[in-house]
């Protein structure tokens, strides 16, 4: 046999085996859908000011801390802030912040209370939260008192030492504010280093968010009722 010839046979013989080849499926490499991404979105006020409320609807809001989903409670009835959560957030740092606290409100809704904190001054706040029965005061330590069962206590940062006699006119009261529905009270314990102190009163534990909104700005902690 010629080498020409030789060479023609064995390519014969080569062909199956190529096309065999070249017909197994290969795995793609396309990316697996993923579902869509949830985000935060409403606004916040007490729930006894209908023209605020109307405002709230359009107010820009900062998405809330990140929780584990184990911690994270059903469907959030219409108008909730975030996503709730039984679980403590950890502190987190504010930015350019210059808030002073003017005013506290709580408002009772279907399915949901609010507590709502408003400031006046630049910048975006941060802010840690912890479920306890037994708060204590920042600095001294002391017990805060509270009616309910449990207490939230919220730290937010990013708000001034009221040192002047200007800033001490523009602070809210230092007090318990009246609650509702289950938020039975909200005591503005005090500030120190920057930091303002807060205990929620509740009369059970019950998952919540906290988001901050601007125009004005202000911190709003939605609890679960339903």
């Amino acid at each position: 046999m010629s080498t020409t010839r030789h060479f023609r046979y064995s390519a014969l013989l080569a062909l199956p085996l190529i096309v065999a080849g070249c017909s197994s499926t290969e795995p793609s490499d396309a990316p697996a859908s993923s579902p869509a991404a949830t985000s935060s979105s409403g606004t916040t006020s007490a729930a006894t000011s209908s023209t605020e409320s109307s405002a709230l609807a359009s107010s820009p809001e900062s998405p809330t801390t990140s929780t584990d989903p184990k911690d994270t409670a059903g469907s959030a009835p219409a108008g909730f802030l975030g996503t709730p959560s039984l679980a403590d957030q950890p502190l987190t740092q504010a930015e350019g912040a210059e808030l002073v606290p003017v005013a506290v409100r709580v408002g009772s809704h279907e399915g949901y209370d609010r507590v709502v904190i408003e400031f006046t001054g630049p910048g975006k706040p941060g802010w840690y939260t912890q479920y306890t029965n037994s708060p204590a005061a920042q600095a001294s330590g002391k017990p805060v008192a509270y009616d309910g069962a449990t207490a939230l206590v919220l730290g937010i940062e990013g708000t001034p030492w009221p040192s002047t006699p200007q800033l001490q006119q523009q602070y809210a009261e230092f007090t318990t504010y009246p609650g509702a529905g289950a938020v039975t009270g909200v005591n503005f314990v005090n500030a120190f280093e920057a930091q303002s102190q807060f205990v929620i009163g509740l009369d059970r534990q019950l998952p919540y968010s906290v988001t901050f909104l601007e125009g004005p700005p202000r911190v709003v902690v939605d609890f679960q009722t339903s």
